[in-house]
This record gives structure tokens, C-alpha cells and sequence, in this order.
């Protein structure tokens, strides 16, 4: 209110009383009926903003703050619980897959969480097997392999969304597509096994997780066992 207590007591029954909106700082009025009844219910609401608009937009200040995007450096707006689960944040889907694509697991280690992940169903089941991750001495061209077997001379990979959409840009995704193909030609070449696993079209880790338990089940654990079984 614009006024006190004491002058809001003085005013008759259907005086308007000044208020000042908390959102938009503009004047707006209701009756002395109206503040004395808001005042004995629900202050926070009727007495603070001049609409139900100004409410939500308030509550979005309060509940929003503009951060940068750990990719491309632009600003933009985010809830502050979001931000407080997770460590980067990101103004697009495109940022985020860039990032994760260029970082991987952001630590010294090239490893992908789908990769980590994977990794770990087949230590579950196969806990006598020597797995190695992201090696580069298998195939004659050096390129990188995300998960080795060599006992079963078997590769997997794990082909995100920069192995088949343009995040870098054209020149870009036919290098990597160029790699790719030269993995899958190289492997023909020492006989080794490739797997590959696209998970590019899945936008959220909980269905990527569940797609990845499907894929184990169906595809890679079939597969595991049935080379165990050739080479013994």
C-alpha cells in the first residue's frame, strides 16, 4: 500500500486505496473493502500485483536467473532447481549434444556416459572378460575404438548425434562419416567385430539408458556369448 495503516482507517468504505505493483511498479487501486478483506486473507496476492499477469511474471524473476551457456557463451534464463542438478547448462539441445559430444565425460577420460554405462552391463555378465575402452592399436588406421573385447576381437561403438547430424558443420560431419567408414573397413581388414550403437536420436539420458538396457539385452550380450562360444 502507498499508505499507512492508520490513513487506510480514515478513508470511508468505498475509497479507493492506492497500491504499487511489485512486477510492473505501476499505481493501481482497490475499494478500502477489498484491502481490508485481502489483508485478513491472502495479502501476498491481491495487495502486491495489479493482475494475475504481473503475479506469474514476478514469479518468474524470483524463480529465474540468466545464466551463460557452458557451450556458446549466450545468455539465457533458467530455473534455479534445474540449475542447481546440474553442473553446465546449456540455451539449446544443439549446445548440450555439442558439449557433450566435444568434452565426453568432461574429464581426462574420452568415455561418453552411454559408454560408461554400457561398460558396465557387460561387467555384470561377463566379469572374467578383459574389456578396454577408447584404444587406438586394434585397427591399422589408429582411429579410436569406445569399447574393446580382445579376447573375442570384438568393437563397439557408440555413435551420438555428431556422427550423423552437422553440429560442427558440413566439412565436419563427413570427416567424422569418413572415420566411420574407414573403422568399418579396417575391422573387416584384422577381423575384428563391429558393433555400432546409435543413440542420436534420443534426447534425455532416462531414455537413452533404457534404449542402451535394450540394445545390451538384445544385440551386444547375444553377441558376447556367441563369440565366446566360436572361440572356445
Amino acid at each position: 500500500m502507498l499508505i499507512s495503516f492508520q490513513e487506510l482507517s480514515l478513508q470511508k468504505a468505498k475509497a479507493l486505496v492506492p497500491l504499487e505493483c511489485e512486477n510492473c511498479l505501476k499505481i493501481f487501486y482497490k475499494g478500502k473493502d477489498n484491502v481490508l478483506t485481502s489483508i485478513k486473507g491472502n495479502p501476498n496476492f491481491a495487495l502486491r500485483f495489479c493482475s494475475l499477469k504481473c503475479h506469474y511474471a514476478f514469479q518468474k524473476t524470483q524463480n529465474w536467473i540468466d545464466i551463460q551457456c557452458s557451450e556458446c557463451g549466450k545468455t539465457v534464463s533458467k530455473q534455479k532447481s534445474k540449475i542447481k542438478k546440474n553442473k553446465f547448462s546449456f540455451c539449446s539441445k544443439s549446445c548440450s549434444a555439442t558439449f557433450q559430444n566435444k568434452n565426453k565425460t568432461l574429464g581426462a577420460s574420452r568415455k561418453s556416459k552411454a559408454e560408461t554405462y554400457l561398460v558396465k552391463l557387460i561387467r555384470e555378465d561377463f566379469s572374467n572378460l578383459e574389456i578396454r575402452e577408447n584404444v587406438r592399436d586394434v585397427l591399422p588406421s589408429n582411429l579410436e575404438i569406445d569399447i574393446y573385447i580382445p579376447i573375442i576381437n570384438l568393437a563397439i561403438e557408440v555413435n551420438g548425434l555428431l556422427h550423423y547430424f552437422p553440429v560442427f558443420g558440413k566439412e565436419k560431419l563427413e570427416d567424422i562419416k569418413n572415420k566411420d567408414r574407414q573403422k568399418e573397413i579396417d575391422s573387416i581388414k584384422v577381423g575384428c567385430h563391429l558393433l555400432v550403437i546409435n543413440t542420436s536420436q534420443i534426447k534425455y539420458w532416462k531414455e537413452t539408458k533404457l534404449y542402451l538396457d535394450n540394445e545390451y539385452k538384445k544385440v551386444i550380450k547375444p553377441r558376447i556369448e556367441s563369440l565366446i562360444t566360436f572361440n572356445s
